[in-house]
């Protein structure tokens, strides 16, 4: 399956969280694709900051899946992937499934071909959520 890693300094602006180092967005990558022999890496995709055209390169990856030139993508998280918890959860339901691209957040232990993607996936977004306070919630 041809695999592409997308590495990015973003957390989600509606939850309270840090986010992973690049330095560790790398190793965590790394050692998930060395066990990974269906997978084929075919390009590393990183936006280093966090201003508004950091999605530069995940702009390009999405052009790729679209364009069937990548149908995995490897994260570190899927909180990497977008600004907002819903924007993942609309890009997860409504883009990157239906094409039939396969998404795995390597710390959430989400992965879009298991079976119960939807639950890990609801579980990912209640994770770190920011209230009406500014106060994380923390339901497991």
């Amino acid at each position: 399956m041809k695999t592409a890693i997308y590495m990015s300094v973003n957390t989600w602006a509606d939850y309270k969280s840090e986010p992973i180092l690049l330095s560790e967005q790398t190793r965590l990558c790394r050692d998930y694709m060395k066990n990974q022999s269906e997978l084929k890496k075919v390009g590393t995709y990183t936006d280093r900051n966090s201003t508004r055209d950091r999605i530069r390169e995940l702009e390009l990856l999405l052009k790729e899946l679209e364009n069937r030139r990548v149908e995995c993508i490897v994260t570190s998280t899927v909180q990497s992937l977008f600004e907002y918890s819903s924007e993942a959860s609309y890009y997860i339901r409504q883009v990157l499934v239906p094409s039939g691209a396969r998404l795995i957040g390597i710390v959430d232990n989400f992965d879009t071909d298991m079976e119960n993607w939807e639950e890990l996936l609801k579980s990912v977004l209640r994770k770190g959520r920011v209230g009406k306070g500014g106060k994380g919630k923390q339901k497991n």
